[in-house]
């Protein structure tokens, strides 16, 4: 999967949201090499790892079945009816509901960026106060958090974009063997972040 180029996410959604960014986020938001496919983020306590995190991968989700950039031009697309599956993973289902969060707020609060995606399905969406969090957009992207320490939380589903919250928690095994198949399997985006 091909992260989108600078200029359409950042037209498309970062201008869209207004948002203003300290200079390290802006770094990592601007990737040069948009087509990194792994990417930490670290930081100290309170250094906006998850919000960077969610608006590193945001416009992935917002524009996953409208995306990609073919002959030096944006071109849309539709990918068909494919969906696409966005885990945001923890230790536990608490740890990444941070991530969470943000990218459901960004979408339900920015009339454009509700339109980009298709709107949230309210039907689809959960909120329970212990398990997973879970919404899907009309486009077709399930966004949910998971954890890595429910082997049932993560089965053998394709993954096109992951977000691990607090990644130094995971150990190797986990990683080799239930992660990185995942995203490997979509050729997806993964961002880790911790302290």
């Amino acid at each position: 999967m091909k992260r989108l180029p600078w200029g359409i996410r950042s037209s498309e959604i970062y201008v869209p949201l207004g948002d203003k960014y300290f200079p390290k986020q802006a770094e990592i938001l601007h990737t040069l090499d948009s087509n990194i496919q792994f990417k930490v983020l670290a930081g100290g306590v309170g250094a906006s790892k998850s919000w960077t995190s969610a608006r590193d991968v945001l416009p992935e989700i917002v524009l996953a079945n409208l995306w990609r950039y073919q002959n030096g031009l944006p071109k849309w697309t539709e990918l068909g009816s494919e969906t696409l599956n966005v885990w945001l993973a923890g230790d536990n289902y608490n740890q990444p509901r941070k991530e969470w969060q943000f990218i459901y707020d960004a979408i339900s609060q920015n009339e454009h960026l509700w339109k980009l995606c298709g709107g949230i399905v309210r039907e689809k969406t959960s909120i329970p106060r212990d398990g997973p969090w879970y919404f899907e957009t009309g486009l077709g992207v399930v966004v949910e958090t998971k954890s890595w320490d429910n082997p049932e939380s993560f089965h053998s589903e394709k993954v096109h974009v992951m977000v691990l919250a607090e990644s130094g928690l995971l150990d190797a095994w986990t990683w080799e063997n239930r992660i990185l198949p995942r995203v490997v399997k979509a050729n997806g985006i993964c961002v880790l972040n911790g302290t």
